[in-house]
């Protein structure tokens, strides 16, 4: 809330979008970015078990926040996708705070914005990236 982001639920997609679009229109004319996380929470090999993820590293992405910002009316200049390796090691966040990461990897690249799309085509688009996110892991991993 300190920096005007929409503290979204996740389990009430109508009143997400709604508070969304609300700050979308509140700062239309500022430039801005967006962060989004779609896989939406840490990985481990359980959750990728129980979700039946497609992905050797990945979880399967939510797509809810990003379909809803490709969609608003608002112009568009790229995407930033990052992707992040970190050690062949269990951590945690208390890893982070107390400096016991020795190096992570940060893969960045930008994408161009497709034209304003409905929810599957988003959906495909998304997959592909992930794909490609999950064979960059996978060439630094095996």
């Amino acid at each position: 809330w300190a920096f005007n982001f929409p503290l979204l639920g996740r389990s009430e997609k109508n009143k997400d979008q709604n508070r969304i679009i609300k700050n979308l229109t509140k700062i239309k004319s500022d430039a801005l970015s967006f962060l989004i996380f779609p896989e939406g929470t840490r990985f481990t090999k359980e959750k990728n078990v129980y979700q039946k993820s497609p992905f050797k590293y990945l979880l399967k992405p939510k797509i809810g926040g990003f379909t809803t910002l490709i969609n608003a009316k608002i112009e568009y200049e790229s995407v930033v996708d990052l992707t992040l390796l970190y050690p062949d090691q269990k951590i945690n966040f208390w890893d982070f705070l107390s400096g016991n990461i020795s190096h992570v990897y940060i893969y960045v690249r930008k994408l161009p914005i497709f034209e304003k799309t409905g929810g599957h085509q988003v959906k495909e688009w998304i997959f592909q990236k992930w794909k490609e996110k999950d064979n960059l892991l996978k060439s630094f991993r095996d």
